[in-house]
């Protein structure tokens, strides 16, 4: 049999007590394994991360700024907002934008705004922030008016607020301004900007529930030929009312209110008779035109109406009337309105006011012409709904 080493090995483990054993080597050789395994999977995992992350970002670079840009036809250059797609435009936070503009024919200079500020015809924009750019022209000729704002006439090209925050004003030139009817660009004292800021605009647009309407004039003849209704100006009346509609519509109006004027035709006569509409104000021909383009373009009509206090010799009406002359009045009014009312229905008319403005009496709260008010409208009510489906309005 061979020589027993077991007292030889139990003396080298006595005396190195402190060193580990084949054994406990063999295992913390194999814990060390698993954990470089670990942390190889862990490096590894952290950079297929960081590496999908740094893809990430190359595909979808940080946030960018956007131009939004509006230009007149009356400069030419670039860039140019063609179509309502290419006013707002988006670029990366590290693009600069170069513009350039000049005066088209008739125009004398290229007037560039940049966030509220008159700067120079060309130059870059850095866009590491959102930017708005408004490019026109002013004339060669026409009447001066200096600290003025401009704004393109379409509302639909200007951010609110940020088109009229910082504007200052300069001197511009226009065209005709007491006659023309038509301007790509409008401009106004720049003091009517005041001094605060725009105020925000909470819960616009408008629920679709409330409803939204516009007044238009009522000496509608005054204008048939010249449409300003300025002295020694011409124009067509219904071009112009026709493009009114269209603004008003696309401003969110659902319906305009139309004011017709009317006149007794002898305060003396026995019986009043109160006329369809003074010589000045909507005749019934063109108050159809008017219901018949408004229904066109998708706009109601409601009607008002106003008396003057004269008839038609100029003779004033009594504004503190007796009973007797208050009732007189009223019986002929009735009449009046019915007819007014049997027009409407036929014109489809959405509203219909049933009292009348301009003209009225001080003496309203006298408990006898109070009654007899409250007495007549009513009756005037009953027989109006009779002749009429819209709705009655009353202000009295």
């Amino acid at each position: 049999m061979g020589a027993d080493h077991r007292p030889a090995l139990a003396a080298w483990r006595d005396g190195n007590a402190n060193e580990p054993s084949h054994l406990e080597l063999m295992n913390r050789m194999n814990r060390m394994n698993r954990m470089n395994r670990v942390i190889l999977c862990g490096l590894r995992l952290c950079g297929y991360f960081c590496a999908a992350f740094i893809c990430q970002l190359m595909s979808h670079p940080a946030a960018a700024g956007t131009l939004t840009l509006v230009t007149s036809s009356s400069v030419a250059g670039s860039p140019l907002a063609q179509t309502a797609a290419t006013r707002t435009q988006s670029f990366k936070i590290t693009d600069t934008v170069s513009y350039s503009y000049k005066p088209t024919q008739g125009f004398s200079a290229a007037v560039v705004v940049l966030d509220g500020e008159v700067v120079a015809n060309s130059g870059e924009i850095a866009m590491n922030a959102d930017h708005y750019l408004f490019a026109y022209g002013n004339p060669e000729a026409g009447t001066a008016f200096d600290n003025m704002v401009t704004v393109p006439a379409d509302l639909t090209q200007i951010t609110y607020p940020q088109f009229f925050s910082g504007r200052s004003g300069s001197t511009i030139k226009v065209n005709n301004p007491y006659c023309a009817l038509t301007a790509e660009t409008v401009s106004f004292p720049a003091s009517y900007l005041g001094s605060f800021p725009m105020p925000d605009v909470k819960g616009a647009p408008l629920a679709a529930n409330i409803k939204r309407g516009a007044a238009l004039k009522d000496y509608w003849n005054y204008g048939i030929n010249n449409a300003s209704t300025n002295s020694n100006c011409t124009g067509d009346l219904h071009t112009a009312f026709i493009a009114s509609l269209v603004r008003l519509k696309n401003l969110g109006v659902d319906h305009i209110n139309i004011y017709r004027d009317s006149q007794l035709e002898d305060v003396d006569a026995a019986e009043f008779k109160i006329l369809p509409t003074a010589s000045w104000s909507i005749s019934a021909e063109e108050y159809k035109w008017i219901n018949d383009q408004a229904r066109a373009i998708g706009l109601k009509v409601h009607e008002y109406r106003q008396l003057v206090d004269g008839d038609l010799k100029n003779k004033p009406l009594s504004t503190s009337p007796t009973v007797a002359w208050a009732t007189k009045f009223l019986d002929g009014y009735t009449k009046f309105i019915v007819d007014r009312a049997k027009e409407a229905e036929s014109n489809g008319v959405e509203a219909f006011l049933l009292d009348w403005g301009v003209y009225w009496w001080s003496n309203t709260k006298d408990p006898e012409i109070k009654a007899l008010l409250a007495q007549k409208m009513a009756t005037a009510a009953h027989k109006v709904r009779e002749v009429y489906s819209g709705k009655i309005m009353y202000g009295l």
